[in-house]
């Protein structure tokens, strides 16, 4: 097995509320919830999408990895799939943008799928909800509950806040 030479630069985060002190007293601990944005990076409308997704999260308290800004311009293919996939194993939640979804998007899907982490699916065109999306995206689309898909950002803030409750 190959080590791995990269690492994610997320801080280790606590996803409870409160804790006991040594002394016998509540501390009051931050909560924040670790998000992989998963989505296509290679055109500055996907960009722009990306940064007001992760604001909305930011918004919520949320931590977005979004990887046109947290992995290096001049990282290898090597080095850009394992930070991704570092990233989304620390995930606690996936957003996995659908809009132009390539096989990168797919990996990461497939990769938090198979670790059964909560995902929430972002599309922006509804009218197109079908559309260029091959059989098995379509199918991890449909397969998404109605609460954890999102055509809007307000509805993807909705969605967000639920998961937070």
């Amino acid at each position: 097995m190959r080590s791995r030479k990269t690492t994610l630069n997320w801080p280790v985060v606590v996803l409870a509320g409160q804790k006991t002190s040594s002394a016998g007293g509540l501390q009051a601990m931050l909560i924040v919830m670790r998000v992989f944005l998963s989505s296509r990076v290679s055109t500055q409308k996907h960009q722009r999408l990306n940064d007001r997704i992760a604001e909305v999260c930011a918004q919520l308290g949320m931590q977005a990895f979004v990887p046109q800004h947290d992995i290096p311009e001049h990282a290898s293919s090597v080095q850009i799939l394992q930070q991704n996939e570092q990233a989304v194993d620390a995930a606690e939640l996936v957003i996995t943008v659908f809009d132009g979804a390539g096989t990168g998007v797919a990996l990461e899907l497939g990769r938090a799928r198979a670790q059964r982490k909560l995902v929430i699916g972002f599309r922006s065109k509804p009218s197109q909800l079908r559309a260029n999306l091959g059989m098995m995206l379509e199918g991890a689309w449909t397969d998404l509950p109605d609460a954890r898909r999102a055509t809007s950002l307000a509805e993807l803030r909705t969605a967000l806040q639920k998961i937070l409750a």
